[in-house]
């Protein structure tokens, strides 16, 4: 009986149908990712207004309120760096550095609301995504080699 139910063609298709799952979900977060990251192609000088460290579960993140000019106009955002920190002296003597250094926003020029103080790209999740997919492929092939030895 347990047997029928923990089959190896179960188990493989459990295997292939999860990984899927992970990779689809990964797929998602970074299509989601880089439609935000590529329309900040543009860049300002930006001023500081106000810094604030925030509490964000055990860990501390740096928040920015700034303003910058474009087109003729100033625009005001908000932005929390993605950095997180194990305890909040850490987090104070970062924002004494950023505080110090001339900061450059990034923001769409066809809507410069839409803007931010970092720009990296999500290099860690893309290669998440390539992994997954490589084992997807390396289930497909491991799937076929059993397959071609069964027969």
């Amino acid at each position: 009986m347990i047997t029928a139910i923990l089959s190896p063609r179960r188990i493989q298709l459990f295997l292939l149908l999860g990984i899927v799952t992970i990779a689809i979900y990964f797929t998602l977060r970074l299509g989601c990712v880089i439609y935000s990251f590529y329309p900040l192609n543009s860049m300002a000088k930006a001023q500081v207004g106000q810094w604030e460290v925030r509490e964000s579960g055990t860990k501390y993140l740096l928040k920015a309120v700034y303003s910058f000019e474009t087109q003729g106009k100033f625009w005001n955002g908000t932005y929390t760096y993605k950095r997180r920190y194990f305890n909040e002296a850490l987090a104070v003597a970062d924002l004494k550095e950023k505080g110090k250094e001339p900061l450059i926003v990034w923001y769409n020029p066809k809507n410069p609301q839409n803007s931010a103080l970092e720009r990296d790209f999500p290099v860690g999740l893309l290669v998440r995504t390539l992994i997954c997919y490589g084992v997807i492929l390396y289930f497909i092939f491991l799937i076929k080699k059993i397959q071609s030895v069964d027969l």
